[in-house]
């Protein structure tokens, strides 16, 4: 008997003593707003005296330009000196804690509002920044301890105004703390989004849509509900189904211009989008079914390099592309609909000042304009620009060579366990290796061409040119006020034009209402109507490209109220 209640004892011990040891190696976070665009904050660990490296934030977990806007970085362990002298953050700092006793970081986080030092003439583009639209936008704001644990456990506190705020879809909620418990990889993609109000109205997808929230409630359209049911069953036969929870967060944000905001992330086991209640339908679902691709079994794409800016355009850009071939196929968006986005991607790039730039030039600008600067479409989607018109040229080009091929059987071979023992990091060369084994010929050559452009970007406008007349895309609508300037207007006047039906000459200074192209067989055609409701049409000589870029660059106005 004394056996048995000693045992017991002993067991009770043991399994205090373990739960204290979990308590004790908790990663604990304390995280309170000290201004409109400064978070503090505490990081506190448990740590051995074998080295441990602290991972420095960035955008999309890139190890580039890191540690931007981390101010007063301090590290702290009774007995041990630091030299704290980190000024030059690398992608992380490694510490040698000098006994068992926690370790301490603390810092300032601060949206970064100066411009970044360059010798290039890129940082004419870094956007600004408004104080009072600050938005922190996930858990690569915060340093991670990489600790020898397979799992890590965090608790995140925060002040109990700021707490309100905060929305994770991985991470569970106790009072003002949130509670991780997993991968370390999946806490620095953990989506923290704090709104400008504590507004969130959540709905979680598995099979069919149950609304969570604590909140006043927003009914769902049944006619979108149906939309993604369907969207989810879609992706879900073509990307092999397994259990995931979608969230639709609708918030409600202030925008000065009456603009949409979207924005998604994809997990493991979750993927989430954050919309005004204001999104169109067909963005919300294309949307949804991007994140499930992103999120579809990850680890039988192989090692995706994500630290690799120049496969953004396959990592985005093809996924993007595969959304909308999806949502086509099965008849969730209708043709001018796809042609829309299509169109959104042709113009976006031919249009913005960064495709002209140099792929050096382009990722010296990416490395040093996180995201919390609230850089500009035109800038950070080049890369995905590109992509989804090298996916449209792809899968055109599979489909008229074989009617049972698509860019869909490029993602299947990608995954196939053959494919990946053989190639098991997912880089250009894998790509174009995939591409071949499925009949596809010339890859590399396209690769360079579209989204390298190194016979420079006239030349890869050249073959976005060829797109246009397969698929019939005949109207390139941009509804924004648009500038001349001298040297534009300059360059315009000396377009062939009617002068007959239209007046004699554009003004240096004239706003542009609205501007459409037409492709033909043999001539294109410009058609330009004024603020003033003046029209011209102009017939430019020479391939897409010439008026596009060479002869009528346009510089993009804030629209009028």
């Amino acid at each position: 008997m004394k056996k048995i209640i000693i045992l017991i004892l002993y067991i009770l011990l043991v399994s205090n003593t373990l739960k204290a040891s979990e308590s004790e190696s908790l990663i604990k976070y304390s995280i309170s707003q000290v201004s409109s665009n400064t978070l503090s904050i505490e990081l506190e660990f448990e740590a051995s005296t074998s080295k441990v490296q602290l991972i420095i934030p960035d955008r999309f977990g890139s190890t580039k330009g890191a540690g931007k806007g981390i101010k007063e970085l301090n590290i702290h362990q009774e007995g041990c000196t630091f030299s704290n002298d980190f000024n030059k953050l690398e992608s992380f700092i490694s510490i040698s804690p000098c006994s068992e006793r926690p370790v301490k970081v603390t810092y300032f986080l601060t949206q970064i509002k100066e411009r970044t030092n360059t010798t290039s003439n890129i940082d004419q583009f870094l956007p600004s920044v408004d104080e009072n639209k600050v938005r922190w936008i996930n858990g690569l704001a915060l340093i991670v301890p990489w600790l020898s644990n397979e799992e890590i456990n965090v608790k995140i506190s925060f002040s109990d105004a700021f707490h309100k705020k905060i929305y994770s879809s991985n991470m569970i909620r106790d009072g003002n703390d949130l509670i991780f418990n997993g991968n370390p990889n999946e806490f620095m993609l953990s989506f923290l989004y704090i709104t400008d109000d504590s507004k969130v109205n959540s709905f979680n997808v598995n099979n069919n849509i149950e609304l969570v929230s604590d909140k006043e409630l927003k009914q769902l359209d049944p006619v979108l509900i149906d939309k993604i049911n369907k969207a989810i069953t879609v992706v879900s036969n073509q990307f092999s189904s397994f259990s995931s929870n979608f969230v639709l967060a609708f918030t409600t944000l202030n925008n000065d211009d009456n603009s949409h905001s979207l924005s998604g992330v994809a997990l493991t086991n979750t993927y989430w989008i954050q919309a005004t209640e204001t999104e169109p339908e067909s963005n919300l679902v294309n949307s949804m079914m991007h994140e499930f691709i992103h999120s579809w079994n990850p680890n039988s794409m192989g090692e995706i390099e994500l630290n690799n800016l120049n496969l953004q355009w396959f990592v985005e850009g093809f996924t993007e592309y595969a959304a909308l071939q999806l949502s086509l196929d099965s008849n969730i968006i209708s043709r001018k609909e796809f042609n829309s986005k299509i169109n959104e991607a042709l113009v976006g790039l031919v249009t913005s000042d960064f495709s002209k730039l140099t792929s050096v030039e382009y990722t010296t600008l990416y490395n040093s304009s996180p995201i919390w600067l609230g850089g500009s479409d035109s800038f950070y989607r080049v890369p995905y620009w590109k992509g989804v018109l090298l996916a449209l040229y792809w899968d055109e080009k599979l489909r008229s060579q074989n009617r049972k091929l698509t860019i869909f059987n490029l993602f299947d071979k990608l995954s196939s366990p053959n494919f990946l023992e053989e190639h098991p990091k997912l880089n250009e060369e894998s790509i174009i290796s995939a591409l071949d084994e499925i009949g596809l010929e010339h890859a590399g050559k396209d690769i360079n061409e579209f989204i390298f452009g190194n016979k420079g970007v006239n030349n890869t406008l050249d073959r976005y040119s060829e797109l246009i007349e397969p698929i019939s895309l005949v109207n390139f609508e941009l509804g924004f006020d648009y500038l001349l300037t001298e040297k534009q207007f300059n360059t315009i006047s000396g377009l062939t034009k009617e002068s007959n039906a239209f007046r004699s000459g554009l003004r240096n200074g004239d706003i542009l209402k609205e501007i459409s192209f037409r492709y033909g067989h043999h001539d294109h055609e410009i058609e330009v109507i004024l603020d003033d409701g003046a029209i011209y049409r102009y017939f430019p000589l020479g391939k897409v490209k010439s008026f596009l870029i060479d002869d009528y660059s346009i510089i993009p106005l804030k629209i009028k109220n």
